[in-house]
């Protein structure tokens, strides 16, 4: 690739395709590639106008190394939202929601939403499905089928927080599972599996020939749990194969469709309005996840490493699309206030000299010397980094959800600044749900004094660093029975509400 752009270096596709491959690396020249992507990408921006799916990729790059004056200079969030919208790009959305900071730009993302939406579920309805033939009459015993569409239902994530479900099934239902994942089943997967009355793994077929097949299988309710990430088809939803459609877990935000009716979530990170989810809320009692039993390894939790180095040490390991200037801004304000401290960043992307500039350059800006910084270029197995870290300091407005989760299991707290969206009150819903919804706060002015404050407490570091794991388990996260148990009379609920509807 490198000798095709030498020899045509006016052609962008040979530049593009390469750029592509050295976002995409992985191993231990990831970080050498990501520099030489930036370096391309500067290159590529400079050639002209751009597709919307070239902007995407250079817009990934930029973000990648915290190159936030290149990210504004690729437009507006409006201009370049529609225009994502527009051509398809649902996947091209979620980075999106990091950058929706005013309360104008949170709405002008809805809307984008919509936009995709509205061109998805059009197409789909050009070229409808064949509809199944009528099921029984159901009957007040009559078992509820339930659908997941998931590549996720594995050794990830979604399938951590998954896993409840299928480990106590309710016998009032009949649970089916549709994956598109091209791979071997690994561990957690046959063990969700195993939990379904059927599993169908579909690598090779388009978004209309699964809605086709699902809707044989006649399902109650299809939950969907993965958005438009990676190796999932949300536009199935579109072809409507379900009479009830929800969706969770997977993507922190409704994903557009009016096929989609309710958006499953709890108390504490419902919306605070209704203008700000397309879809019903499906309220979930106490905690929206909960984490599967054995799912996490259980590396040795260490004392505060406070303790041993003589200085706090701040860190993340969210991932950099959610970092904001405002949100390094705040980081090193807070570094700036607390003497001597330090700040971790456990995150591949430390092996990239521009992401390392660019995140010292931010924090000299509030007169931390880059001597304070301090880099774990680590790729997954990072639980153990942990141990580095006294305090997690979360992003904003797109909050943690599995790094939280990862962050209180190795007795980490977090602090966090939550907002009026799903995806700005995730960790609001977790902290809360472990009894430290005080570490969750609703202005930049506080969680930098929160965040302080708790720097200044030794003993109560001390305190969670012992017992936040225990917490987690015996809490709402960690009672994984409860959790099912509520999770399904939430859906047998919305069932039987449509089914007695038409009855009458």
């Amino acid at each position: 690739m490198r000798r095709a752009v030498e020899l045509a270096p006016a052609d962008p596709d040979p530049l593009f395709a390469l750029i592509q491959s050295l976002e995409r690396a992985r191993g231990p020249l990831e970080g050498q590639k990501l520099d030489e992507a930036f370096q391309l990408a500067v290159k590529a921006r400079a050639l002209g106008p751009l597709s919307a799916s070239r902007h995407k990729l250079l817009r990934d790059v930029f973000v990648s190394v915290c190159a936030h004056e290149k990210l504004a200079g690729l437009g507006s969030f409006a201009d370049v939202g529609r225009a994502y919208a527009r051509s398809g790009l649902h996947t091209a959305l979620f980075r999106q929601i990091a950058q929706a900071r005013a309360q104008s730009d949170k709405r002008e993302l809805l809307e984008q939403h919509r936009i995709w939406g509205r061109m998805a579920e059009d197409q789909a309805r050009r070229s409808p499905i064949s509809p199944p033939p009528p099921p029984p009459l159901a009957s007040p015993d009559q078992k509820i089928r339930l659908g997941f569409l998931s590549s996720d239902l594995r050794r990830h994530p979604v399938g951590y927080f998954a896993a409840p479900l299928f480990d106590h099934p309710d016998e009032r239902f009949e649970l089916y599972i549709y994956s598109f994942s091209p791979w071997p089943a690994d561990d957690l997967q046959s063990r969700i599996s195993a939990g379904a009355k059927a599993y169908h793994q579909w690598p090779r077929i388009s978004a209309k020939e699964a809605a086709q097949r699902i809707s044989g299988d006649r399902l109650d309710v299809l939950i969907e749990l993965g958005g438009s990430t990676d190796l999932n088809k949300i536009t199935t939803l579109c072809y409507r194969p379900a009479p009830i459609q929800a969706s969770w877990l997977g993507y922190p935000m409704s994903s557009g469709l009016d096929n989609i009716d309710y958006f499953i979530c709890d108390d504490f990170n419902r919306p605070n309005s209704s203008e700000w989810l397309i879809e019903k809320p499906l309220i979930l009692p106490k905690s929206w996840v909960s984490l599967g039993e054995g799912v996490l390894a259980e590396p040795p939790i260490s004392e505060p490493p406070s303790l041993r180095n003589g200085f706090v040490t701040f860190g993340t390991a969210n991932q950099p699309h959610k970092y904001t200037p405002e949100v390094l801004r705040a980081w090193a304000r807070i570094l700036a206030a607390t003497p001597n401290s330090r700040y971790l960043f456990i995150r591949p992307e430390c092996a990239s000299a521009v992401f390392r500039a660019n995140i010292m350059e931010a924090f000299r800006r509030e007169g931390v010397q880059p001597d304070r910084i301090i880099w774990r270029p680590v790729r997954g197995r990072h639980l153990s980094s942990y141990n580095e870290m006294d305090i997690s300091l979360d992003t904003f407005p797109l909050t943690g959800g599995t790094t939280t989760v990862d962050s209180l299991w190795m007795g980490v707290p977090v602090i966090s600044l939550f907002g009026e969206m799903f995806h700005e009150r995730l960790s609001h819903s977790l902290l809360s749900n472990v009894g430290l919804s005080d570490l969750s706060v609703g202005s930049i002015e506080a969680y930098e004094a929160a965040a302080i404050a708790l720097a200044n407490d030794g003993e109560r570091r001390t305190a969670l660093r012992r017992g936040l794991r225990g917490s987690l388990k015996s809490g709402p996260i960690g009672r994984t029975e409860a959790f099912a148990a509520d999770f399904y009379s939430a859906v047998h609920d919305i069932v039987d509400a449509r089914r007695s509807s038409l009855q009458r």
